[in-house]
Formats: structure tokens, C-alpha cells, sequence
């Protein structure tokens, strides 16, 4: 149709010049992550936060030993028992705080990811859509 101005539309009119057709799209390099990037990002519990686990669990069955003792009346808990009890409980949670400032594998791999994405220039383009409609 060359003019179709003024005109009533009942059939779809292909129209050249329009951004019909087309879909506005972000594009942005991807970043390489390998299956061990992945594997850190999921599992990537430090050291540190084993063995401060390891040691809680640790003052967990001790005390369950203690508690023992509380319910038995012949047997007395000694200073040095909570002592014992209260070092290690301490102690885990002092191994889990340096863990936690610590930066882990998986720390400096998001890091990298981040870094990545907040580098790369971002743009909005347009591109034509292939679809295979009938006119």
C-alpha cells in the first residue's frame, strides 16, 4: 500500500521503517564459569568453618556428658568441667569468626564474577525477530 492514511485498517498492513518486528535486547559478555567455579560457589565452606562445626559438635557431646552428671546426684560437676566446656565453645565460635573475615575460595571467586560483571560495558541493541509469519 503506498498511502494508507486517513484509511480504515481491517487486514494487517506490513509497514517498512517501524520497529515492527524487532525486539529491544541486553547484551553482556558472559562470564566463564567452569565447573569448578560452580563447584566453590555451591560447596565452598572454608576450612575453618569445618573445624569450628567440628568443635561445637565437639562441646555438644560433652556436655551431653555433663548433663549426665547433673541428673545424677552422687556425681558433682567441677569448675574445671564448665571451664572445659566453655573454652571450646569459645574457642569454635572465635575459629568461625576468623573463617568468616578470612576470605575463602568461594569468597574470591564471587568476587571475581562480580568484578566481571561490573566491568564490562552493557548496551541495549535492536534485533530483528525471525519469525516466519504468514502476511
Amino acid at each position: 500500500m503506498n498511502n494508507i492514511k486517513g484509511q480504515k485498517l481491517t487486514k494487517p498492513t506490513k509497514v517498512q521503517g517501524l520497529l515492527s518486528n524487532q525486539s529491544i535486547v541486553s547484551i553482556e559478555q558472559t562470564y566463564p564459569l567452569t565447573e569448578l567455579d560452580f563447584e566453590l560457589m555451591q560447596n565452598g565452606k572454608s576450612q575453618t568453618y569445618n573445624i569450628a562445626i567440628t568443635m561445637l559438635l565437639t562441646a555438644l557431646g560433652y556436655s551431653l556428658g555433663l548433663l549426665e552428671q547433673f541428673f545424677d546426684k552422687k556425681a558433682q560437676i567441677s569448675i574445671a568441667e564448665w571451664d572445659v566446656l566453655g573454652v571450646v565453645v569459645f574457642l569454635s565460635i572465635i575459629v568461625y569468626l576468623i573463617g568468616y573475615i578470612i576470605p575463602n575460595k568461594r569468597k574470591k571467586t564471587i568476587q571475581k564474577i562480580k568484578q566481571h560483571f561490573e566491568s564490562i560495558p552493557k548496551g541495549q541493541y535492536f534485533m530483528e525477530n525471525n519469525s516466519n509469519e504468514s502476511e
